[in-house]
């Protein structure tokens, strides 16, 4: 019994022995903290702006009691990239209260994250990011009433060109139909609509609603509303019914390609190919 305790005297000796070597090798270091200002005419949280606009940040850094600043550091990603240093400067301080401009450049709908980072002598770090979204200048929509879209393989032009706001012939250029309709069969006793679009050109389409036809006025109003619905989107669009309205995101390489579709009517014929869709929409 007593060898037993002695034993037991030696293992939990040693077990205290590596519990302080332990914290003796992993010391808690300190960390620096760093703030983005949330004053009017700073930005501190994620934005919408156009192309051009200048961004105020004020950064405010502190070391804790007995540490220094050893550099701070400003990197920009790209859309999930790989960020690049904009910044990099060596400090020796105690803290930072450093103002920054930034110029937002880039493709709409581009998210451009900004990381303001700063570093102690001994290694550690605090970071903080602000994610900026590229917008177009806020325009008015425009709108186009009265347009028509017929069977394709009737007598009229059976595709339309969006960005033109032209209709466009079964051997127009396929690259410049944004909608085309579906139609390709009918028999000597039976004519038939597909009720149905497709593109020449890669185009995107999804269904809204009618309260969003009429509450879209803006282009980035109408952004917003494809970025909502924009992971339902095909490359055709089935079904289509009188009161239908389809977003639809042109396969044309241009700046806006962004429209919004109302289907006002729809002519139904027999006996006949000469079946339409009759449109409203909107776009730049």
């Amino acid at each position: 019994m007593k060898r037993l305790f002695n034993y037991t005297l030696v293992c939990a000796a040693a077990g205290l022995a590596f519990l302080s070597a332990c914290g003796e090798d992993d010391p808690i270091k300190p960390k620096p903290t760093i703030t983005l200002n949330s004053a009017a005419g700073y930005t501190a949280v994620d934005v919408k702006s156009e192309n051009g606009t200048k961004l105020k940040f004020g950064v405010v850094a502190t070391a804790p009691s007995g540490e220094k600043l050893k550099q701070f550091t400003v990197k920009i990603a790209t859309n999930g990239g790989v960020a690049a240093a904009l910044k990099d400067t060596v400090l020796n301080a105690s803290s930072l209260n450093y103002d920054w401009t930034f110029t937002v450049n880039g493709s709409v709908n581009d998210k451009i994250t900004l990381s303001f980072t700063v570093a102690l002598e001994n290694g550690e770090t605090d970071s903080k990011s602000v994610t900026v979204t590229v917008i177009a200048p806020i325009e008015n929509l425009s709108e186009s009433a009265g347009q028509e879209i017929n069977n394709m393989i009737g007598p009229n032009s059976g595709a339309y060109n969006l960005v033109a706001g032209v209709q466009m012939r079964s051997d127009s250029a396929e690259a410049r139909k944004d909608i085309k309709d579906m139609t390709t069969t009918n028999t000597s006793n039976t004519y038939t609509f597909s009720q149905s679009w497709t593109s020449g050109n890669g185009s995107k389409f999804v269904k809204v609603t009618a309260a969003d036809y009429t509450a879209t006025s803006t282009n980035q109003q109408l952004v917003d509303l494809w970025n909502a619905k924009s992971s339902s989107a095909a490359n055709t669009v089935t079904n289509i019914a009188k009161g239908d309205v389809i977003m639809v995101k042109t396969g044309q390489n241009v700046t806006f390609p962004y429209f919004l579709v109302n289907v006002t009517d729809l002519v139904l014929t027999t006996g006949n190919n000469n079946d339409k869709y009759v449109i409203s929409y909107k776009g730049l």
